[in-house]
């Protein structure tokens, strides 16, 4: 007998008979009142630790978090604050020594530098251009060293 037709024939109506027969045998009255008491255990449960959370955010988070923006937070923005007046007077005081250092020193050496690397970025443009030029036109020249290659 081939396994399909055995499945249909047999095998599957006699498995829903037996779990019909299994599941006849249960008492879902029994099963009914436990879950009933399962649910009015959980009930009180949630209730419990509802109320021990909102005592913990109420007691101890709201006091910390109040702590913390009234002494941590001024603290540091007073902190802050100095370290502004510190800075602001030593800036202002070195304002006119970066004037000089950039108009003097860093400004000369960044027009030569600079002058020097556009001239020479400018060579390497001109020669690639001759290259290229040169290569188009002369192009049995470069597939013939680029065979050997």
């Amino acid at each position: 007998m081939p396994v399909g037709s055995w499945t249909l024939n047999e095998g599957l109506p006699r498995f829903i008979d037996i779990l019909t027969v299994g599941l006849s045998q249960v008492d879902w009255g029994k099963i009914n009142v436990s879950l009933h008491g399962l649910w009015i255990a959980l009930a009180s449960f949630a209730v419990t630790v509802s109320e021990g959370l909102l005592w913990f955010w109420e007691n101890v988070l709201v006091s910390i978090g109040a702590w913390t923006l009234n002494n941590a937070v001024s603290t540091f923005l007073n902190l802050l604050a100095g370290t502004i007046n510190f800075l602001n007077p030593i800036i202002s005081a070195s304002i006119p020594l970066v004037n000089w250092l950039w108009n003097s020193f860093l400004w000369p050496i960044v027009s030569f530098t600079g002058g020097v690397i556009c001239d020479v970025l400018n060579g390497i443009t001109i020669a690639l251009e001759v290259v290229g030029n040169w290569m188009s036109s002369n192009q049995a020249v470069v597939t013939s060293m680029t065979a050997v290659i």
